[in-house]
């Protein structure tokens, strides 16, 4: 959060100097990185080739169960760089409606910072949501909230329309932490990095691919060109969403 709002203060004379900031940042975690030491492991287990690996992580695809929470992941990492890509755009558009385009950088920064404690807020209370009303139902209560943040964004571009898409980390904050807590104990020790690693790949994957897609249909740069993607965006995660409401309860007995 603090960094957010330093950035953009930075940036503010010129944007270069948020990117000198991010180098030194870089710098030192890189620094810290390199001091970093591997645990010691009491149990060593056996060694697969890459392939292998990535072959036995496909294979535990067949506990339906994993199946649904891989493809929510992959679904959520796709919709969730939808508002993430847009935000500083459309700030821009409505600081040009109230003629503050100077300070945008500023605005931007705060808007960011604010959207952060407000994920980090949710994110401490991720669990204890999951244990009140049950995985199935956080994990999609994450996607409609998604969903509803595009929306918003494609429909308005106001004060309150800003204000609401403060929300937009909170869908990642809320599914996180029970995601993965359903996943781990469906693959084993060994493949979990791997397994992860690979529904990263395939979200970011997709999300490269779905804007792209929509780039190249809708055509444009200005702000008309953007919330044609935004309202793409909406229906795709609508339907997502649809596919996901549906398949929890006939593909899942214990979400």
């Amino acid at each position: 959060a603090f960094a957010g709002v330093l950035g953009g203060l930075a940036a503010i004379p010129d944007y270069r100097g948020a990117y000198v900031l991010s180098l030194v940042g870089g710098i030192i975690l890189l620094v810290i990185t390199v001091r970093f030491k591997e645990p010691s492991q009491g149990k060593k287990e056996e060694r697969l080739n890459i392939f292998t690996q990535i072959f036995s992580c496909f294979k535990l695809l067949k506990n339906i169960n994993l199946l649904w929470l891989s493809l929510f992941a992959v679904f959520m990492i796709v919709i969730n760089h939808i508002p993430y890509e847009f935000y500083q755009p459309y700030i821009e558009e409505l600081a040009k409606e109230y003629e503050v385009l100077k300070v945008t950088p500023f605005l931007t920064s705060v808007h960011l910072t604010i959207t952060m404690l407000l994920a980090a807020w949710i994110a401490s209370r991720s669990i204890r949501i999951r244990d009140r009303i049950g995985t199935g139902a956080t994990l999609l209560s994450a996607a409609a909230l998604q969903v509803l943040m595009i929306a918003v964004m494609h429909f308005f571009v106001n004060i309150p329309a800003a204000i609401v898409t403060l929300l937009r980390s909170c869908p990642r904050a809320l599914m996180t932490a029970p995601l993965n807590v359903a996943i781990a104990p469906n693959v084993p020790v060994s493949r979990r990095a791997t397994f992860l690693s690979l529904q990263s790949l395939f979200g970011r994957l997709g999300f490269s691919l779905t804007l792209f897609t929509f780039g190249a249909l809708a055509g444009g740069k200005d702000w008309e060109f953007i919330t044609t993607i935004l309202g793409w965006g909406m229906w795709v995660g609508l339907a997502g969403f649809v596919i996901l409401a549906i398949t929890v309860k006939s593909t899942t007995k214990t979400l």
